[in-house]
């Protein structure tokens, strides 16, 4: 039983691996919508870092967003950092809601599909959408043609080690918190971990 055990939780332990390894390489469009007019940017994650400049000459697009790079010394289309190289990320998000079309109090929806721990600020870090997964629209108006500056800011959360955790409760049968506790909102202690290790091995 105790190498039966031992087996099932090597398995558990390459599967988390395999698990948090997929997840930390990753893109999302973050698009703009007036009439016509379809603009997006690209943010992520990859195993090196990836930026593309945004066009000198501007598409002639009804609304226009870009990405400023973290120094704030170029505009981009693409920018994908590195992975693990941050805890915390933020992309730098500009919108001008009029592109070119003619001024007056004019609208661009912004739109895009992301996990968990993604929200939005303004530039003095104001939160506007406190949870991007479940917000997924945001409307920006204005009635000049300058670029309004976002931040779109990504809080890496421990959902790997939650869910070594989790395998190994079902392992050794031994309940240590309530699910809720163990949700990817809220770290673990390393303690739990060798805990259950211990018990699992008995």
């Amino acid at each position: 039983m105790k190498r039966n055990v031992s087996i099932h939780l090597i398995i558990c332990c390459m599967l988390v691996s395999a698990q948090i390894a997929s997840a930390s390489c990753w893109k999302a469009k973050i698009m703009g919508e007036r009439e016509e007019s379809k603009p997006k940017v690209l943010i992520g994650e990859g195993v090196e870092s990836q930026t593309y400049p945004y066009p000198p000459d501007p598409p002639a697009d009804k609304c226009l967003i870009q990405l400023l790079s973290s120094d704030k010394t170029k505009r981009l289309t693409t920018d994908i950092r590195q992975t693990g190289s941050q805890e915390t990320i933020e992309w730098l998000l500009l919108v001008n809601p009029h592109g070119e079309g003619p001024l007056g109090n004019t609208t661009c929806t912004l739109s895009w599909s992301l996990d968990k721990g993604f929200s939005l600020t303004d530039f003095n870090d104001n939160i506007l959408i406190a949870d991007m997964s479940q917000t997924t629209t945001y409307p920006v108006s204005s009635m000049s043609d300058d670029y309004l500056r976002f931040k779109i800011k990504y809080q890496k959360t421990p959902f790997g080690l939650s869910a070594l955790i989790r395998n190994l409760q079902i392992l050794s049968g031994v309940l240590i918190s309530t699910w809720e506790d163990l949700n990817c909102d809220k770290k673990i202690d390393l303690a739990d971990v060798i805990s259950l290790m211990q018990q699992v091995s008995e």
